[in-house]
C-alpha cells in the first residue's frame, strides 16, 4: 500500500536493514522510517533485560521490523557491560571526530546486532540519541537509559549509585568539559524552543545532532573508564529527554514520559487480596451510567470530558448513557502508583453518587487509566463493559478482569510507548489475557495499520478508519 493512501497517523514499516531511505538525491527520513525506527528503539532498549514482561507476545509483529527471535530471547552474558564500552568506542573510532558518520554507525551497529552481537545495542542507540529526527532520537535515548538500568542489574552493579554520581558529580563535566553545551553556550534559551534542535525538512543538517556528536566523541575520547563513560551518555541522554519534555509533538512528549514510568519503583500489589469480590453489573446499555477515564496527564485533554470529540462520538452512536453532566471523573494524572490508587478509590466515590449500586455499563479507559479503574473494582464497583484503549497489561489489571462481565480490549499492532514503558501489550498466550477466567467475553482487536501516537485510540478518525465499534461488537 503507498503511504499516501495510509490513514492519519499510521506509518508504513520499513524493512530494509538501514536506518534511513534510500533514493537518487541522497538519504532522508520518511514517516515510515520515523516509525520503524522509534519502534526498533523501543525494542533494542529491552534487549537482554531479565524479568521484563515488555516483549511477550509480539515476535511475529517484530519480525516484520527486522528482528528474529533469538535476538528477542537472547539472554545476557557475562562482562556485558564492559563488551558495550568497547565496542561504541570502536564504532566511533576511538573519539577521532569527523572520521565516522554516525549515521554508518547506526547501519552497521544495527547489522552487527541483528547478526548476535548483543553488545552492539548501546551503540545503535546512541547513534540514534544523535539523530536529527526528533521522534527518532528522542525514542533511543529513552531506550538508552532504560538499557543501561538493565545493564547494571544483570552485572550486579550499582546502577543507583551510577545515576547519583551522574546527578551529583560536578567533577564529572568539568573533566569532560560539557559545560559550554550543557550550561547554554548560546544555545540555552533554545531549551525553550525544542523544536529549534531538529530539522524541518529532509537535510541532514540539525542543532542537536552535531552538538550531540561533538558530546560523545568528546565522552569517548575524555572518558578514562567505562564507568564515566556511561555516565557521561546519561548526561547527553537527559539533556535529549528534557528537551524532548518541552517538545510542541504531542509524540515525542509520550516517548519522555515513558521513561518515568519505566524507572519507577514498582511497589508489590495483590489485587485479589485486597478486593471485595461483587459479580459484575448486569442490565441493559440504558441501566447504568457510562463514563470515561483518561490516562496519565490526560486531563488536559478534552477527548473524555463531556463536549469533547470521542466522548461526543460514542455518546451520539453507542452509548447515550454515557455521563454529561458538568462532573465528571477525573483525576490527577500523576506517574505514582499510589497516586493511582487513591484515584480509584475517588472514582468509586464518584461512581456511588452517580449509582448507589456502585454498577456502571461501560467504561472506556485509556492507558493507565485502566490501573484507576482496576482500583476501583478493588473497592466494590462493579462494570459491565470496560473497553480498553492501549492499556498496559498489568498484574492489577489482570487480577481484576474476571469481574467484568464483557471486554473490548483495542491496541496498536507495535505500541512504542509501552515499549519504551517496559510495559507489557500482549498477553502470554496471544490475544486472551493469562487470567481471564472461564465465562468471561473478552473482544481484542488490534489495529490494521501502524501508529506511533499512544493516544490514537481515543481518536474518532481512528475509530472510523479501523472500523473498531463494530469489530469489538459495541
Amino acid at each position: 500500500m503507498a503511504e499516501e493512501e495510509l490513514p492519519i497517523g499510521a506509518f508504513e514499516v520499513q524493512t530494509a536493514p538501514y536506518f534511513l531511505d534510500q533514493s537518487e538525491y541522497g538519504r532522508f527520513h520518511s514517516a515510515g522510517r520515523e516509525g520503524t525506527n522509534a519502534v526498533r528503539y523501543g525494542v533494542i532498549g529491552l534487549l537482554n533485560s531479565p524479568g521484563s514482561s515488555a516483549l511477550v507476545g509480539l515476535d511475529d509483529e517484530l519480525e516484520r521490523f527486522g528482528f528474529n527471535r533469538n535476538l528477542l530471547h537472547g539472554e545476557p552474558t557475562d562482562g556485558e557491560f564492559e563488551k558495550m564500552g568497547q565496542f561504541l568506542r570502536e564504532a566511533v573510532g576511538l573519539g577521532r571526530q569527523g572520521e565516522t558518520n554516525f549515521e554508518e554507525i547506526q547501519n552497521s551497529s544495527w547489522a552487527a546486532l541483528i547478526e548476535g552481537a548483543s553488545a552492539a545495542r548501546l551503540t545503535l542507540l546512541t547513534a540514534g540519541m544523535c539523530n536529527g529526527n526528533e521522534r527518532e532520537s528522542a525514542a533511543a535515548a529513552v531506550a538508552l537509559i532504560g538499557n543501561l538500568n538493565s545493564t547494571f542489574s544483570v552485572e550486579g552493579r550499582d546502577w543507583m549509585g551510577l545515576e547519583a554520581f551522574w546527578r551529583e558529580s560536578n567533577a564529572l563535566r568539568n573533566y569532560l568539559d560539557f559545560w559550554p553545551f550543557l550550561s547554554g553556550y548560546g544555545y540555552g534559551n533554545l531549551l525553550n524552543v525544542p523544536e529549534l534542535f531538529f530539522r524541518t525538512d529532509n537535510s541532514n543538517e540539525s542543532i542537536w545532532a552535531y552538538e550531540s556528536e561533538w558530546l560523545v566523541r568528546r565522552a569517548i575520547r575524555r572518558s578514562p573508564s567505562t564507568m564515566f563513560l556511561f555516565a557521561a551518555l546519561l548526561d547527553i541522554a537527559w539533556l535529549r529527554i528534557r528537551i524532548a519534555q518541552q517538545s510542541t509533538d504531542p509524540v515525542v512528549r509520550q516517548f519522555a514520559e515513558a521513561l518515568a514510568f519505566r524507572l519507577e519503583r514498582k511497589e508489590s500489589f495483590t489485587a485479589q487480596e485486597k478486593s471485595e469480590h461483587r459479580n459484575p453489573a448486569r442490565g441493559t446499555h440504558d441501566h447504568f451510567p457510562s463514563t470515561m477515564v483518561h490516562g496519565t496527564w490526560g486531563w488536559q485533554g478534552d477527548w473524555w470530558y463531556p463536549g469533547g470529540s470521542f466522548h461526543d462520538f460514542i455518546l451520539k452512536n453507542y452509548r447515550q448513557c454515557l455521563y454529561k453532566g458538568g462532573r465528571p471523573s477525573q483525576w490527577n494524572g500523576s506517574l505514582k502508583e499510589n497516586h493511582r490508587e487513591l484515584a480509584g478509590m475517588r472514582f468509586k466515590d464518584w461512581v456511588a453518587d452517580e449509582d448507589p449500586s456502585l454498577s456502571l455499563c461501560s467504561v472506556f479507559a485509556h492507558s493507565y487509566g485502566a490501573d484507576v479503574v482496576a482500583h476501583a473494582i478493588n473497592a466494590g464497583i462493579r462494570i459491565q463493559e470496560l473497553i480498553l484503549l492501549s492499556a498496559p497489561i498489568t498484574d492489577l489489571l489482570q487480577n481484576v478482569i474476571p469481574r467484568v462481565g464483557r471486554v473490548m480490549d483495542v491496541r496498536l499492532r507495535t505500541d512504542a510507548v509501552l515499549l519504551l514503558a517496559d510495559a507489557q501489550q500482549r498477553s502470554q498466550g496471544g490475544v486472551v489475557h493469562k487470567s481471564f477466567r472461564k465465562g468471561t467475553k473478552v473482544f481484542q482487536v488490534i489495529a490494521g495499520h501502524d501508529y506511533l501516537d499512544h493516544t490514537i485510540t481515543h481518536n474518532v478518525q481512528f475509530w472510523k478508519e479501523e472500523d473498531i465499534a463494530n469489530r469489538i461488537g459495541l
